[in-house]
């Protein structure tokens, strides 16, 4: 009976089978961090840099809306209503009426855009994610 119980209690026969215990957790660990890096690198590049463009721009009647003749290409409209935007180098603003003045053609602005991708039944396109207002 006590060699039984040595060759139970000293963990020779269990060897194998924790060996190979670790071996399987260490690879769902690797796996694990793997999948983690793998989504950070999505998520990262996802992200993206808006581009810069300026111009003059024909606000409309409550200036939500501009058309803007960009320094470089043909007129676009825009939506601007609910963008941050920013006198000169003032202040950022995220609520109230623009810089911009109705109806007043010719201001210069610079406005950050990014282009969306379409989702769903939601149209994709140049979306307006900043404005500035620049002086003459």
């Amino acid at each position: 009976m006590a060699a039984v119980l040595n060759a139970s209690t000293d963990g020779r026969h269990d060897l194998p089978h924790m060996r190979s215990a670790w071996r399987v957790a260490f690879a769902v660990l690797v796996g694990a961090a793997v999948v983690f890096i793998a989504g950070l690198s999505v998520g990262q590049s996802q992200a993206r840099e808006p581009r810069v463009v300026s111009g003059t721009a024909y606000p409309n009647q409550d200036a939500t809306a501009i058309a803007l003749t960009p320094d470089h290409g043909p007129t676009v409209g825009f939506a601007v209503g609910g963008s941050p935007w920013q006198r000169d180098d003032g202040p950022w603003h995220d609520a109230g009426p623009s810089c911009l003045t109705p109806l007043r053609a010719g201001q210069r602005v610079q406005l950050g855009v990014l282009d969306a991708d379409p989702a769903g039944s939601m149209p994709g396109g140049p979306v307006v994610v900043w404005m500035r207002c620049l002086s003459r």
